[in-house]
């Protein structure tokens, strides 16, 4: 009884203290905007921002024409722009003065031109011209490129990968419904396809700004490749830029961040070029914006507490903050802020010079992000600790009593409204009915998976979304290359009623719920993401020539010899870091800029085929040190630190690494052996 009086407690003091959210919340429906301070701009404005409402819509469909000529669909191949063992180019190194040049911004301006530096992920995607046809129009040229991280890399050899399109690019003053941008989505790690639409809408219904959606149906043309092929169902996404601020906020001003962080907003010192990179400003910086950001995290990271409590309102709207963490939790969307510490924008408003958060890349919300627990485990993720230990700034806030206490009301608020179970699954149902012509129809969704979403009650329906467990046959063509890509994911409609129930049952005091202890991949007892989760998985797909789905002794010597051959490309019987970064780099990610094999037919083995062009420069993914993994693996085969060194017998070295890897002693590596093993070496 007495926790259904603080319960009470708590939905009336929303009740008397929400008045910021209540006027949108009771009016507001997921569809539509949420302007916070649209206000100060004319009908007419109005009218011209909103002109994209006809094209957003939870269950709208639309079928999208896009025509790539052979030429530039070969450009838009990704491009590294790092250097082995460096940072990006244009870069300087940590302790080195930045070598990039003052820009013609003025002695005022700081940072890039609008849209920021090089890309964190230190790949860009070149743009392409395209021509878009859609509803009986014709729009071109406009600009085309991939987009992504790790959804690009899950799209393997498919052609379905995502895209950004850029009507503005090619052709000032053209737009499509009043738009310059616009995004789809390949949801290539979501089965059920409706994570990210799902996810946005449960942002507006709160109140929040965050980006409509929509579904396209993309036929993709190619002359001498493809003509109106049906690639799949996308989600269409809008674009945080200028417009969005406008529709929002009521101007266009103000500093617009994406940043791509270790989680809780890093300080990195009093130099505003080392945010360029980390805090991605995609509008133009002036000194005060840039003194503004600075002191936020030099507040968040180095005040102490009296300090911190006393300022941190004035560099934060609070209230919005809490809002925003509450609703990444209800979602357990853990690629993000909460966890790994990106998809989201910071926006520093012109009016008040207080910070707000804007939510981005749904597509793993609702448990769907491995690297932060099974969904058994993010089902329960706590209300009170849902982020990882070191996130500074919800560290800090949560231990404020006040805005403690104001975080947990978020979350009685959000059953009754925006998270509440009833709204959640009518909406689930309507997006899937709209959608399931169009996924059913899509050679890379999994049926099964997909209509279990709104069938399954339980969260042991959860299934891997790749390999041969995925349909109870062998993997589809084309099926994500990433490692890890293949863990279970959780039901839509499963997680939705196991998450509102673990909410309830941890404000009524029954639960503590789950806290995530580190940015590892998986649950206990399963490996954490360093090089040798992510090395690990592709080096034994090459090597298991026999695809049964282990490696032999035999097969990894074998493997390892060929390897060497190949990779000493001056037959000096040495390897360097470059040697061995280079021949890596395929095993680590597929071809590019080309289809994956016919049906039925394997990926290149060992000795598949050579590329029918050379791959674009990638470089591996980097180690929890922020370094390329060979990076680290070059100290290891240099021990006498002179560097390149003969490896070693080749065959003596597989063999040992094979042996301590075979932990059952069955003859064949798993891949859970490997992994474990090839961690472990790289440790």
């Amino acid at each position: 009884m007495g926790s259904q009086k603080n319960i009470a407690a708590f939905c009336l003091g929303l009740a008397v203290g929400s008045g910021l959210w209540a006027a949108e919340t009771q009016s507001t429906s997921a569809d539509a905007a949420s302007p916070a301070g649209a206000g100060a701009l004319s009908a007419e404005q109005l009218a011209s921002l909103s002109e994209a409402n006809d094209l957003f819509g939870l269950t709208k469909v639309w079928t999208f024409h896009l025509r790539i000529e052979p030429e530039a669909w070969e450009t838009m191949a990704p491009v590294s722009l790092r250097r082995p063992g460096g940072p990006p180019q244009g870069e300087a190194r940590p302790g080195e003065a930045s070598a990039r040049a003052p820009g013609p911004r003025g002695p005022d301006r700081r940072g890039p031109a609008p849209g920021g530096g090089p890309p964190f992920t230190g790949i860009d995607f070149p743009q392409a011209p395209a021509t878009l046809e859609f509803a009986g129009k014709t729009y071109q040229p406009i600009g085309v490129r991939f987009k992504g991280n790790s959804s690009f890399r899950a799209a393997g050899n498919s052609l379905k990968r995502s895209l950004k399109l850029d009507f503005n690019k090619y052709q000032k003053g053209l737009k499509f419904y009043g738009l310059t941008k616009l995004n789809l989505n390949n949801n290539a790690m979501d089965p059920s396809q409706m994570r990210e639409a799902l996810g946005h809408a449960v942002f507006r219904q709160a109140g929040l700004p965050a980006p409509r959606t929509a579904f396209v149906r993309l036929l993709l043309t190619i002359p001498g490749r493809c003509e109106r092929q049906y690639v799949g169902l996308y989600t269409l996404v809008e674009q945080v830029d200028e417009r969005f601020l406008r529709l929002h906020f009521g101007t266009k001003k103000g500093l617009l961040l994406k940043p791509e962080l270790p989680p809780g907003l890093a300080y990195f010192g009093s130099d505003w070029a080392a945010y360029e990179r980390r805090y991605e400003p995609k509008t133009g910086v002036d000194s005060a914006d840039a003194e503004r950001v600075i002191a936020l995290t030099r507040l968040v990271n180095e005040a102490d507490e009296n300090t911190f409590r006393e300022q941190i309102g004035s560099f934060i709207d609070t209230d919005q903050c809490l809002r925003f963490f509450a609703v990444q939790t209800v979602l357990a969307n853990m690629d993000s802020p909460l966890f790994t510490g990106h998809n989201f924008y910071l926006y520093l408003r012109p009016d008040s010079k207080r910070f707000w958060f804007i939510p981005w890349d749904l597509n793993e919300t609702f448990g769907g992000f491995i690297g932060a627990g099974a969904p058994e485990q993010q089902v329960n993720l706590s209300i009170s600790q849902p982020y990882a230990p070191g996130n500074r700034l919800l560290e800090r806030l949560l231990a404020i009593p006040a805005l403690r206490t104001s975080f947990r009301q978020q979350f009685v608020w959000l059953l009754a409204t925006a998270f509440k179970q009833e709204r959640l699954l009518a909406d689930l149902a309507a997006i899937h009915a709209a959608i399931q012509p169009a996924a059913l129809e899509d050679q890379l969704v999994p049926r099964a998976q997909f209509e279990e979403n709104l069938t399954a009650e339980s969260l042991s329906a959860a299934r891997p979304t790749s390999g041969p467990s995925a349909e109870g046959g062998p993997p589809r063509p084309g099926r994500p290359g990433l490692p890890g890509l293949g863990a279970p994911k959780a039901p839509l409609k499963a997680f939705i009623l196991g998450r509102v129930a673990s909410i309830r049952s941890q404000l009524e005091g029954q639960a503590e719920g789950y806290v995530p202890r580190g940015r590892g991949f998986g649950p206990p007892g399963r490996p954490e993401p360093g090089p040798g989760f992510l090395l690990a998985p592709a080096v034994m797909r090459a090597a298991d020539t026999n695809s049964d789905g282990t490696v032999s002794a035999a097969e990894f010597q074998s493997a390892w010899t060929v390897w060497f051959d190949r990779w000493d490309v001056d037959q000096s019987g040495r390897l360097d870091e470059r040697k061995l970064a280079d021949g890596l780099r395929p095993l680590l990610s597929p071809p590019l800029g080309r289809e994956g094999p016919p049906p039925g037919e394997p990926p290149p083995g060992l000795d598949g085929p050579e590329p029918d062009r050379p791959l674009p420069p990638q470089e591996p993914p980097l180690d929890r040190r922020g370094e390329p993994p060979l990076a680290l693996n070059g100290q290891r085969a240099d021990r006498t630190g002179d560097g390149p060194r003969p490896l070693g017998p080749v065959v003596v070295f597989a063999r040992d690494l094979a042996r301590a890897a075979d932990a059952d002693r069955a003859e064949g590596v798993s891949r859970e052996e490997w992994l474990k093993a090839v961690g472990a070496w790289f440790a």
